[in-house]
């Protein structure tokens, strides 16, 4: 084998061997997808509350979007996922507004986001029980 052949092989991730199959926790994954799909619901719900602004285009749009990351959510915890699905789901949530100083039209929904940006924090993080073998043995 050549250098540009095994060049390729680094980048490609075809090097003939099947990478190690990590666990996944699926019952306690399964409970952080609920989480996500109730925060995100809660959040949608308290934000199309609110008649002065549901009527502009993109307050309406952030609402669907949570609605479509719920639904998405519920989805993955009911058909089944993969470590992948799980990073995908938590990628389709966008936080509001930056951290730091909350812009005065989300400060009634303070809560509800925290909640949400705390259950997709729990799925981008890895489980004890999703660690895998120790290293060096």
């Amino acid at each position: 084998m050549g250098l540009f052949d095994r060049v390729k092989d680094m980048f490609s991730g075809d090097s003939g061997e099947a990478p190690p199959e990590l666990p996944l926790d699926v019952e306690t994954r399964r409970a952080q997808l609920d989480e996500l799909e109730n925060a995100l619901r809660d959040l949608a719900r308290a934000m199309a509350g609110d008649e002065d602004r549901i009527s502009n285009p993109g307050w309406r749009g952030r609402v669907e979007d949570l609605r479509f990351a719920a639904n998405e959510a519920g989805r993955i915890a009911h058909e089944g996922f993969d470590r992948a699905a799980l990073h995908d789901v938590a990628a389709e949530v966008r936080p509001l507004y930056n951290p730091g100083q909350v812009p005065p039209e989300y400060a009634p929904y303070t809560a509800q986001h925290e909640r949400v940006l705390q259950a997709v924090a729990a799925l981008r993080s890895t489980l004890p029980s999703e660690s895998g073998p120790p290293s060096g043995t």
